[in-house]
């Protein structure tokens, strides 16, 4: 009974020895698993941590982009602004250049005029002069000229020896001049306009 007792001991001390060993074998087995796993997890960590930095340098670039950007969009907004003072000022030239070139074309159609109407008298002038040269160019015509002359001489003598008294009453100044509001002249002055014949 004693020798069955101990085979049973030995079994049952062999069946512990054998499943301790499976099982330590088990968990050396998981454990090299599970080391292996945290090398993968380390990698994956440092994989994960190089990403990082990578994402946090192009997030510095981005930032350093847009800190650029902003400085030009910064300058940029100094020369529009520059610029629309610049377009203002031309704006206000260009009106300025519009209005005087509207004088000065006032004053040209005003200079046309008066250079048709001295033409025209030049013209008159021309014809005149013509009549005056065939009137010198012929005695009897000249004679009546110098008859003419004559005759005005004589009216305007005339008229000096017996002034014609103006009216005082008569409103308007009728030719004698007037300083600080009283007459200049004496009122027997007469002023004759006389028309020259042709």
């Amino acid at each position: 009974m004693n020798k069955g007792f101990k085979n049973i001991l030995i079994v049952f001390l062999l069946s512990i020895a054998a499943f301790s060993i499976f099982k330590f074998i088990s968990i050396q087995k998981e454990k090299y698993e599970l080391i292996s796993e945290l090398d993968r997890a380390k990698h994956g960590i440092a994989v994960l941590e190089k990403e990082k930095q990578n994402i946090l340098q192009e997030i510095e670039k981005e930032k350093d982009i847009n800190r650029k950007i902003e400085q030009k969009n910064t300058e940029l907004k100094k020369y529009l602004k520059a610029d629309k003072t610049k377009i203002i000022s031309l704006f206000i030239d260009l009106k300025e250049t519009n209005q005087a070139v509207e004088g000065l074309s006032s004053k040209i159609s005003l200079l046309k005029l008066e250079n048709e109407t001295l033409q025209q008298e030049k013209e008159r002038f021309s014809q005149e002069i013509e009549g005056f040269k065939v009137k010198l160019n012929s005695i009897n015509e000249l004679k009546k000229a110098i008859k003419e002359l004559k005759k005005q001489a004589r009216k305007t003598r005339l008229e000096i020896k017996n002034p014609v008294k103006i009216n005082k009453a008569i409103e308007g100044n009728r030719g004698y001049l007037i300083k600080n509001g009283e007459q200049a002249h004496s009122t027997n002055l007469r002023v004759e306009v006389i028309p020259v014949a042709k």
